[in-house]
Parts: structure tokens; C-alpha cells; sequence
């Protein structure tokens, strides 16, 4: 029936079959491609064959012409005429500056011809002059592995596109820029592929994106896999993505990573929802990638024969008729005896993963290996089982049937000195980590050491350990050189862990830093994310030169502290993938021990007289509980959090009652202005704390200074500074005034509201701002500008 939808990114087009009957009249030098075949065009099809000619010489003689001027419109018109049957749109482009080429395919089963051309301007003729070649192999292709072209003709044109690389229509597509001759084939084969899921078959992308931009990712990517173009400049793998342990930048690569990056975060949708559920970044990854490799896995499973047959017999039964899912399932369960259950019920219907671990070997006197295989996953999806005589080379593939829960196999040692599943990479394992063990030794699950420098991804063939060399300074410990340890940054691991080992040879001391977290993530709960966390660091907070009671006169020595702080934060559930709205839910305990110097005019020892010791340690516990809530929506975005903190304990107070408490809100708005990501912000700061509470919680109409930051949440360069461009560093907290103003602090209640916005123009790096705030003490405000 009538579906009214509009054109959208996410799902494109859907609408019914009909007979198009066009006539276009344009000047006579503008070169036109359009869907359809052209009715009495004897005289534009010699006047096209010109145009090839014409193009030809013109490739021979002035290859190196980019010129884009437009030529003048003759003042003669010529009126086109196109008809075509069993569309469901019509597109036409023209342009008095197309060069022109043409070609022609056979098609493989009926071996009917159908003619084929591509239209393009200067600017990437180099690329494109071969380009015609792209079509003939898409259309055959396509033809034999699906079902042939049932149309007369099938043009590529450039064009000035804005909206992806190439969108399509029936017969014709149209192409921006594309770089290389590689990224410009691939397009093109795409596009012109479409001609089969969205135009042959009329499938409803808005409802069932799958079933067009992922059968047809497949096909585009199985092209490029087996149809290495003499026309096509190899991708070749950059220096950096070797770096970073990237062998590979094909599709495979990229999609699965981002697949598995999505999935590892509980952040991946279903392949069959409507297409206006999707995030963006899910779209692509769902919609095109994972439907695509779903699909090779399916392929692979079932054998390319089979496959191909089914294929087939899907374009036969419902080519024109706008099949829906349940359809294709049919031809499916007809075509083979094999369960696809595990494709249709559970890969294409619900966001459930792949992932099989091998629990452990045995092997038996007759040397058979027994491996206990846990699906940790929910996908109950096939998967093969190899063995390996020496690294990375492969041994005989066995597939095995699905399950869940755990299962003991059997699997002959064959000399393997490893067993592997999913051995060839087919399925979509999200933790491949977990997939090997070897038949011997001790620890056999786990791999050799890879020291990795600064980052890189995933390798599941070895236990990664990535380092840098870090420098660091404060105005305490000075310069201090290191080491940074961590585990892989991409893709996200549940157990992740940052080491950062510091020495500063003027403090003759250790600093430095380090993390280690949990991470769960989850679909079904009132959560999604669940992190727990403990930071650990030590770094300089005061230097002291003793002057008479040293033994060396003049010795510097550094005063640090060290501080603790452990984090659980609950990562609430969004109402849907695509909400603007979050929220969180955070509880940290933060212990701070401080050397603090006493004051030396009281303390001075008497010279040759032994004294009190000035220095002295310091300890303080604070709890904070904060309840965040942030709208990321385009126009007007807003947030705020709000929360208590409290101090339980003090060495001065030899009691483990609360000895202070401190409320607050803190809420930021931006008033968007036309361009992008530019406003007024708005930030409104309110907070409460009792006369009794200490003095860390008295409430500061000023931003942070280093002393101030109770917490330790800033870096700071010189915490404890009182004069000097140091004492100058400060962050926007509480009140946070950009001028400093006197009286600075009070407890009670107190309130401020901060306003900034960028100037106009080329001038926008300057800011200007304004602040005013009062309290149970005073009142005050300020303004200015600010870089």
C-alpha cells in the first residue's frame, strides 16, 4: 500500500512499483544520465557516442586538466525522452562539463547485454576514466551470484553529493568525491548493487534496513574479496595502522572492531529494528557491518553453493513484491536442511552476542583431546574448531553445531600443538581472547608477553602490556621522569589498570600515580554501566630548605602526601538507545595523607639542642555521594548533578564521627546560537554547610585554589602557592568567581550564577563573562573578558 514517509538518512526509500514516463528538455550541450531507456534517442545515443569519442581523446591528450568552469548553455534545446517499467523512483543528472564513457556486460545466466556508462567532471578524471569497468563487474557480479539485471542500461555518475559516498536510484547512482580508485570502486559497486535489495526486490529499508544496506554490504564486500580490479589501487596499510597492530584497514577490520567495541559496552542494538531506533554510530555498525559478516558466517556455515542456491532462489520467488523477513527465512528453510535458527531467531532479532570459550584440554589414552567448550555468549551460533602444528598455520576447520551452556567435543591431536575455535575468524566473537589453548605445557591458556609502546588494539594471540616513557612536574618534586604501564585501550576490557611510576632527583623521592577498575555493563537492568575504581597517588605538596638545625645548611627537602580514593559509580538506563538524557548515581571515599610543616618560628629547635620534629602527617576521610543527570539534545543542552560530601575523621579528633557535611548544586545551560556549538552558557551554583562542619567545607565565592581542593581533584603545579604565577592556577569550582574576591568564604548557605559567551566573529577566542553571587556573609560581583 501507500507508505507517506519521507526520505531520511536512516532508512531511505520505500514505495511502490510503477511505469515512469519522462520527458526532460534541457540546452543541447548539457550531458544527461537518467533512469530508464531512452524513447526514439537515436540522435542523443550518436550524440553520447561523440561524447565517448571526444572523451577518449580527451583522456589521451589533457589528462592533467582539473579545470571546473562551466561552459556557456547552448541557446538551442533538446527535449529527452526516458521510459522505464517496474520502478519505484526516477533520478536524472546533468552537466555541460561530463566526460563520457560507456561499456557493456554480459550477463551471465540469460547472456542478455546490457550497456553501461559513467559521466564525470575534472575533478577526480583520473580515477574515473577507467570507471565504466567498475559497473560491467558490478552488474555481473551481482547478476551471478543473486540473480541477473533485469533492466536495459546502468549508469555511475559524479556528482556534487554531501550525504555519504554515493546514493541510489533505479539504473543510476550518483558518486562524490571518492579519493582513490580503490574507495571509488567500492562505492560504485555498493550503488549499483542496490539496483538488486532496494530495487529488484523493493525491500523496506525504514522497517527492515537489513535486509538492503546489509544483504547488500555483503555482496560489496564478497566483490572485493574476489574480484581483485586490475583498475583498483590496492588499500595500503598506513604506517600508523600498522603501529597500532593493524595488519588490515578492510572493512572487516574496521566494522567488526567497531562492532565489537559496541558490543563489549552493551551499546549494540538488534539487526532487525526499525531504523529510526538506531544511534548513528549503531546504524552503520548493525545495519552494514555486522549484517553483512552475520551473513558471510551464514554463508560459510551453510557452503557457497547452498548459499547461492538459496540466494537465488529468493530473487526468483519475490523479485519485485517487497518481501519482508519472514519471506527470505522461508527460502531459507526450504533451500537447506541445516538449522538457521540461530541466524533468524536470535543474530537478527535481539542484540545477543557470540562468544565461546575453551575451558580446558584433556586427552585420553588413545590420544583423542576432549576440550570442554562454555558458551559464554547467547547466541547458540556454529562455529568452527582447528588445530595448529606451528604458529599461524592452519590446520583442518571442523564445524560444529551451536549450543548453549557448556559441552564437552572431541578433537584428534593430529600433532597440534594448539586447538583453536572459530579458527578462521567467521563468526562474530566479541572475546577471542578466550577461543585458544594449547595441547601441552603449563598455563595453557595463556599467551606470551607482547610489550606494546603507547597503543594499539587487541591482540588475541598474545597478553599485551603497553608502555610510554612520561615526564612530569610540579613545583615540589620538579622534573620527574617515568613509566606508564597499562592494559590495551581499544576495544573496552572489563579489568583495566594504569600504572605510572615517577622519580624526581631533586626530591631524592618516589611519585607518581595508578588505577585499576571493573567494568560490568548490562541491557536488561535498571543499569547499564557499573564501574568500580581505586586511584592511588603521591606527589609533592610543599618544599622546606632547612636553614640552622641541618646538619647540611641549606637542604631541600619536599612534603607529599598521598592520596586514596576509591569510586563505585552506577551508570543509570537510558530510555532508549538513541535518549539524550543520562544519568548517574556515584559514592566515592577519598583518604588524603598530608606532611604538612609546622610553623618553624615556633618549633625551631635550639642550634645543638635536639627539638620537636616540624614536620608533621596529616589524615583525612571524606565521603561524597552525587546524583548527575545531563540532556545532550542538539538546541539548548542542559545538566546537573548535585550531592553531599561529608568528613568522618581527623588525627586532630580522636573520634570517627561525622565532623562536617557540605550540600550542593552545581547546573550548566547553554542558549545555542545559530552556529554551531556556539551560546551562552549559563551556570548556576548553590550550596549549604552547617556552622559546625570543618573548615574544609566552607563554602569559597571563588574558584579552587591549589589548598582549596580538599579532594585533590585538580592537578595543580604549585598546590600550596601563595604568591607567583603558581598561586595564580585555579579551577571554576563552587562559586567559581574568575576574579578574585574578597571575602572569599563562609558557611551557611551561598548561591552564584556564572555567564559566559565567546565574542563575535574572528574574535571568538575572546570570551566575556560575569559573575555575581551572595551568601549568608555577603554579596558581591564581578566581570570582564577573558582568552
Amino acid at each position: 500500500g501507500w507508505n507517506p514517509i519521507p526520505y531520511l538518512n536512516q532508512g531511505e526509500f520505500y514505495s511502490e512499483y510503477g511505469t515512469f514516463d519522462v520527458k526532460i528538455t534541457v540546452p543541447k550541450n548539457y550531458v544527461v544520465g537518467a533512469t530508464g531507456d531512452l524513447v526514439d534517442g537515436e540522435k542523443e545515443s550518436k550524440w553520447l557516442d561523440d561524447q565517448v569519442r571526444l572523451t577518449k581523446e580527451w583522456v589521451a591528450n589533457s589528462p592533467n586538466d582539473t579545470s571546473m568552469a562551466f561552459p556557456k548553455s547552448d541557446a538551442e534545446t533538446k527535449t529527452l525522452h526516458y521510459h522505464q517499467e517496474k520502478v519505484h523512483d526516477f533520478a536524472w543528472f546533468a552537466d555541460k562539463r561530463y566526460h563520457v564513457s560507456k561499456g557493456e556486460v554480459v550477463l551471465p545466466h540469460s547472456k542478455k547485454s546490457v550497456t553501461t556508462w559513467v559521466m564525470y567532471t575534472n575533478n577526480e578524471a583520473k580515477i574515473w576514466k577507467d570507471a565504466v569497468h567498475f559497473v560491467d563487474s558490478a552488474i555481473y557480479y551481482y547478476s551471478l551470484w543473486v540473480g541477473d539485471y533485469p533492466y536495459n542500461q546502468c549508469t555511475a555518475v559524479d556528482g556534487a553529493l554531501s550525504a555519504g559516498g554515493g546514493m541510489e536510484y533505479p539504473n543510476i547512482t550518483v558518486i562524490g568525491e571518492s579519493g582513490t580508485a580503490s574507495q571509488l570502486e567500492d562505492v560504485i559497486v555498493h550503488e549499483v548493487g542496490h539496483n538488486w535489495f532496494y530495487g529488484i526486490f523493493g525491500s523496506n529499508e525504514r522497517r527492515h534496513a537489513w535486509m538492503d544496506e546489509g544483504i547488500n554490504s555483503f555482496y560489496e564486500y564478497r566483490y572485493l574479496d574476489r574480484n581483485k580490479s586490475p583498475f583498483s589501487d590496492t588499500m595500503k596499510v598506513s604506517k600508523l595502522a600498522k603501529f597500532v597492530g593493524l595488519e588490515s584497514v578492510d572493512n572487516r577490520t574496521l566494522f567488526t572492531l567497531g562492532y565489537i567495541m559496541q558490543a563489549r559496552m552493551a551499546k549494540d542494538q538488534p539487526m532487525d529494528i526499525h531504523s529510526a531506533e538506531y544511534t548513528t554510530m549503531n546504524y552503520a555498525l548493525i545495519v552494514y557491518g555486522k549484517t553483512a559478516y552475520a551473513l558471510e558466517h551464514l554463508q560459510k556455515y551453510l557452503g557457497e553453493e547452498v548459499f547461492d542456491r538459496t540466494m537465488q532462489n529468493y530473487f526468483e520467488l519475490w523479485k519485485f513484491k517487497h518481501p519482508m523477513p519472514e519471506d527470505i527465512r522461508s527460502v531459507f528453510e526450504k533451500t537447506t536442511t541445516k538449522n538457521v535458527s540461530w541466524y533468524f531467531d536470535e543474530m537478527l532479532k535481539t542484540s545477543g552476542v557470540v562468544d565461546y570459550k575453551i575451558c580446558n584440554i584433556k586427552k585420553d589414552k588413545a590420544g583423542k583431546n576432549w576440550i570442554t567448550i562454555k558458551n559464554k555468549g547467547t547466541v547458540p551460533a556454529p562455529f568452527t574448531i582447528g588445530g595448529e602444528t606451528g604458529p599461524g598455520i592452519g590446520k583442518l576447520a571442523i564445524w560444529q553445531d551451536g549450543f548453549t551452556g557448556t559441552k564437552t567435543i572431541e578433537f584428534m591431536s593430529w600433532g597440534n600443538k594448539r586447538i583453536t575455535l572459530d579458527v578462521d575468524k567467521t563468526s562474530l566473537d566479541i572475546n577471542r581472547k578466550n577461543n585458544s589453548i594449547r595441547t601441552h605445557g603449563i598455563l595453557k591458556k595463556i599467551e606470551p608477553i607482547q610489550f606494546k609502546y603507547l597503543l594499539g588494539v587487541e591482540n588475541p594471540e598474545r597478553t599485551q602490556l603497553f608502555w610510554s616513557p612520561v615526564i612530569a612536574w610540579n613545583n615540589y618534586d620538579k622534573w620527574m621522569p617515568g613509566l606508564m604501564l597499562y592494559n590495551s585501550l581499544i576495544p573496552a576490557k572489563r579489568f583495566e589498570y594504569i600504572l605510572m611510576p615517577l622519580y624526581s632527583p631533586s626530591a631524592v623521592s618516589y611519585a607518581g600515580s595508578g588505577m585499576v577498575g571493573i567494568n560490568w555493563y548490562s541491557k536488561t537492568a535498571f543499569w547499564k554501566h557499573l564501574e568500580a575504581k581505586i586511584n592511588v597517588s603521591r606527589y609533592g605538596i610543599n618544599d622546606y630548605t632547612e636553614k640552622e638545625s641541618a646538619p647540611e645548611p641549606g637542604k631541600r627537602f619536599v612534603l607529599n602526601t598521598l592520596r586514596i580514593a576509591s569510586s563505585f559509580i552506577i551508570g543509570l538506563k537510558d530510555k532508549s538507545p538513541r535518549s539524550k538524557t543520562h544519568s548517574s548515581l556515584s559514592f566515592r571515599s577519598v583518604y588524603i595523607g598530608e606532611e604538612q610543616l609546622l610553623q618553624w618560628v615556633l618549633y625551631r629547635p635550639t642550634p645543638g639542642v635536639p627539638g620537636l620534629n616540624p614536620v608533621t602527617s596529616i589524615t583525612s576521610k571524606y565521603q561524597q555521594i552525587k546524583y548527575s543527570w545531563n540532556n545532550q539534545r542538539a538546541l539548548n543542552p542542559f545538566d546537573f548533578n548535585f550531592g553531599l560530601d561529608i568528613k568522618s575523621e581527623s588525627n586532630f579528633e580522636k573520634v570517627a564521627d561525622i565532623l562536617g557535611e557540605k550540600l550542593f548544586f552545581e547546573g550548566h545551560y547553554r542558549l545555542s546560537f545559530e552556529k554551531k556549538n556556539q551560546g551562552i552558557d549559563f551556570r548556576l551554583f548553590l550550596g549549604y554547610t552547617p556552622d559546625r562542619s570543618n573548615n574544609d567545607f566552607f563554602l569559597r565565592m571563588n574558584g579552587f585554589r591549589g589548598q582549596d581542593d580538599y579532594l585533590y581533584d585538580q592537578v595543580s603545579l604549585g598546590r600550596n602557592e601563595t604568591d607567583g604565577i603558581l598561586s595564580r592556577q585555579f579551577a571554576i569550582e563552587e562559586c567559581g568567581f574568575k576574579v578574585y574576591t574578597l571575602p572569599g568564604i563562609s558557611k551557611g548557605t551561598l548561591a552564584a550564577l556564572n555567564v559566559e559567551a565567546p565574542m563575535p566573529g574572528f574574535l571568538k577566542f575572546i570570551h566575556l563573562f560575569g559573575d555575581i553571587g551572595t551568601s549568608s556573609w555577603y554579596r558581591t560581583l564581578n566581570h570582564g573578558m577573558m582568552l
